[in-house]
């Protein structure tokens, strides 16, 4: 039997006992049977203020009790202030659910571990039951002392970074030392490391403020607070018209448990408190979080203003739409701001999305604008996105340089982790909806993955979101990984749900499909399947393109057609691959065609393939005939091919690292013919190797461009057999087609199968020609015989004989 504590000494332990004697239910009923008894004295005496002020005196007194008991006795803070020992470091949350406090086992702290907020909180985020978990644990639970264990447990916590023992850090400890949790969690699909990483979470939702009570400092101001301007300050109509007034509430609209980009936020604090040049701009994608930016930087200056006694500035958010509806005139309107501003304290106007405000404004508005910026009690912290700083506000100048630009980049992985977290638990007490641990990793790594257009942390927050609201109108309880998958699935347009077993087959097998489509090219075939497999079970660092490959070899033999069967295979259509013709990239301007033209307005302004790629990051890129790029078209696929990103001349990141990259090329196309010629069965390997040497001597491409890709793959000349499998399988997609749309049987015979493959295969083209010469000896036929003769669904077409003229 192993050995129990006693806890009844705790602080915590008082807590619970006291609050069971205040506030169980038989002080429940007792509390009604009083106000019960003062109702009917004050009915039969008529005393009732009496008798009111009576009961309120006993609900403050029960109130003023739960308040000492919760504060001073039950406060997390403070027992680990005041703790001596181990048993010191139990919470009321953990000690509450404990039935005798004489003799508590390890097992007893399981179950109540189970029962309590905070280990129920950890539960959803595993996604597991109480009672499965019980079960995992139970034995392992009965054989340990419970003094060790406490004194163990209090021993590790400053590796957790915890100053209590809590539910969640008791059922980690459990997990830690079961044999059978590997199981347990692996059917999970969770790592002791993600339950470690849990706690931290756990321990982050206990700090995240909760709803405020009614009367709390957080509602009254949020409600009273824009009344602050009149008492203060005194109405401006105009102003006040044109511009919302947040002063008061920028304080108390939300705690901001999580602050992005504090280094930003300090630095912004620096540029407001200078004499003159103290304006921002605020520059970065759609979702970066440019206007939580800002709510953060306001935020930080009331704090101190409040903190250290100092003059109230005006805080004003322009409405930039309403100032140019028509309705006002912006240059009277900024006139009288300035005006203002040196009547009265100092202020500060956020205008978001300047650019509208540029674009928009007559060169009069523009002058008053820059008087704006230059005066010396208005501070303005505009915004605008990255495309449109480039386009628009560069432009001009004279306004430009009248602000310090502050560009905001995406947020960390972990930074944002905690803004969903945050988002999350807010959420969850508004729809009643949780999100467990491996959702929330998933919408990170999926959206990243699928979604390419906008930033972090805005697009997960946004999936996020979607997904709660799904799960609260469906009743869902929790948010799991699956749910996040269907939503990725119908935003990006890719399947990118679990992978079911039918499907596992065909990626199994989708290199003996890709080998019925692409002829005699065994070894490129096997390199893209590979990758393809890769891709749809999220395996790879991340940091670069999905796959790379160099398809090298003479036209005609298959290089184009394995890039059109990969996508076909896969995305389940061939114009679903992204084509580049690089004869089109020949010339230093064509580089525009990629990255956009640097000027607003261009016919490229922005690029064709960093636009498409921003449409669908999970895509195939193909660039057909890569050495006739110009060499500064090259230089950006090396950055492309190493890096996964491309910046465009608007400084928008474009990202392809879920892309599948293949480059075709006919360079050592002679050489390889000649070599084959003389070694019909050369080794894979140092044929390989003497092909890219002979490459590299021939300056086609830099090692430092081939040495990029993951692969170079070799394509052969075909043969005269895989020539005629090749138009065999042309002819069938034509025999396929009329069928499926007339229902009429098309036969080709053998002899005109031989004809066309003598025809349209040569050793130097390999079957470039084929086609042409299918469509003038099998559709050229099929057209004649349908226009000839009344042909019914049902009936067949033989085709064959003698040359068709």
């Amino acid at each position: 039997m192993a050995h129990t504590v006693d806890i009844t000494g705790t602080r915590a332990g008082l807590a619970a006992l006291l609050s069971g004697l205040f506030f169980g239910a038989v002080t429940w009923v007792g509390m009604a049977i009083a106000i019960g008894a003062l109702v009917l004295y004050g009915e039969e005496s008529s005393h009732w203020t009496a008798a009111g002020l009576l009961a309120a005196l006993l609900l403050v007194a029960l109130f003023m009790i739960r308040r000492f008991i919760l504060d001073r006795l039950g406060n997390d803070a403070h027992l680990a202030e005041k703790a001596r020992t181990a048993m010191d470091r139990l919470p009321l949350d953990l000690i509450a659910h404990l039935h005798d406090f004489t003799t508590v086992s390890v097992a007893e702290f399981l179950r109540a571990s189970l029962q309590s907020s905070r280990g129920t909180f950890l539960l959803a985020q595993m996604a597991a039951r109480p009672e499965v978990v019980w079960e995992c644990l139970r034995e392992t639970a009965e054989k340990l002392d419970a003094s060790a264990f406490l004194d163990e447990a209090a021993r590790r916590l400053p590796e957790f970074k915890k100053k209590m023992i809590s539910a969640p850090y008791i059922l980690f400890l459990l997990f830690e030392q079961s044999p059978g949790a590997a199981e347990f969690l692996n059917g999970l699909d969770l790592s002791i490391e993600d339950l470690k990483a849990m706690l931290a979470w756990e321990k982050f939702h206990v700090l995240l403020p909760k709803k405020h009570a009614l009367f709390s400092p957080h509602v009254l101001i949020r409600a009273l607070g824009g009344l602050e301007k009149s008492w203060m300050l005194g109405y401006t109509s105009e102003l006040d018209r044109l511009t919302t007034e947040i002063t008061g509430s920028i304080l108390w609209q939300d705690d901001r448990a999580v602050l992005l980009h504090m280094p930003l936020i300090e630095e912004a604090h620096r540029i407001l408190a200078r004499p003159s040049n103290h304006n921002i701009l605020v520059v970065g994608p759609q979702g970066v979080g440019k206007s939580t930016f800002v709510q953060n930087v306001l935020y930080q200056l009331r704090r101190a203003e409040v903190k250290d006694s100092k003059p109230t500035t005006r805080i004003l958010l322009l409405k930039t739409a309403a100032l140019l509806s028509g309705g006002a005139r912006p240059d009277a309107f900024l006139l009288q701001a300035i005006a203002q501003a040196e009547r009265s304290g100092h202020y500060l106007l956020v205008i978001e999305n300047v650019a509208l405000l540029l674009q928009s404004a007559d060169s009069k508005v523009l002058t008053v604008l820059q008087k704006l910026l230059e005066t010396k009690n208005v501070s303005v912290i505009a915004t605008a996105r990255t495309e449109e700083y480039h386009d628009v506000i560069k432009r001009t100048t004279a306004v430009e340089s009248l602000f310090s630009v502050l560009p905001l980049e995406e947020p960390k992985e972990e930074e944002i982790l905690s803004a969903l977290m945050e988002r999350h638990f807010r959420l969850e007490h508004a729809l009643h909806v949780t999100v467990t641990y491996k959702a929330l990793q998933s919408i990170l790594t999926l959206t990243r993955r699928y979604l390419g257009k906008g930033a972090f942390p805005g697009k997960a927050l946004a999936v996020m979101e979607d997904a709660m609201a799904s799960a609260h109108k469906a009743r869902v309880p929790a948010v799991i990984e699956p749910h996040i998958r269907e939503i990725i699935s119908r935003a990006s347009h890719v399947n990118v749900t679990e992978v079911k077993e039918g499907e596992r087959d065909r990626l199994l097998k989708i290199e003996q499909v890709m080998r019925e489509r692409v002829i005699g090219q065994d070894p490129a075939v096997h390199a893209v399947a590979n990758a393809l497999k890769r891709a749809r079970m999220d395996v790879g660092s991340g940091k670069r393109p999905l796959g790379t490959f160099l398809f090298l070899g003479p036209t005609g033999v298959g290089k184009t057609q394995t890039a059109k069967t990969l996508a076909e295979v896969y995305f389940g259509a061939a114009d679903r691959m992204i084509r580049l013709d690089m004869n089109e990239y020949s010339t230093e301007q064509s580089i525009e065609g990629i990255l956009g033209s640097p000027q607003a307005g261009r016919e490229h302004a922005e690029g064709f393939l960093t636009k498409r790629i921003q449409d669908q990051p999970f895509s195939l890129l193909l660039l057909d005939e890569v050495e006739k790029a110009h060499p500064s078209v090259m230089n950006l696929f090396l950055q492309v091919l190493d890096e996964g990103v491309l910046t465009d001349h608007h400084g928008v990141k474009t990202d392809f690292r879920n892309t599948i990259i293949i480059a075709t090329s006919n360079a050592g196309a002679l050489f390889i013919r000649n070599f084959v010629a003389q070694h019909p069965t050369p080794e894979p390997e140092a044929f390989r190797k003497v092909v890219i040497d002979t490459v590299l001597a021939e300056k086609i491409f830099s090692p430092e461009f081939l040495n990029r890709f993951d692969e170079t793959v070799l394509f052969q000349p075909l043969s005269l057999e895989s020539a005629k499998k090749v138009a065999l399988l042309q002819i069938a997609d034509i025999v396929a087609e009329i069928q499926q749309k007339r229902g009429i049987t098309v036969q080709v015979q053998e002899d005109l199968i031989r004809e066309i493959v003598t025809r349209g295969y040569s050793a130097e083209f390999g079957a470039r020609a084929m086609r042409r010469v299918i469509t003038q000896e099998v559709e050229d036929r099929l057209a004649d015989e349908l226009l000839k003769h009344d042909i019914k669904r049902g009936e067949t077409i033989v085709i064959g004989g003698p040359k068709h003229t």
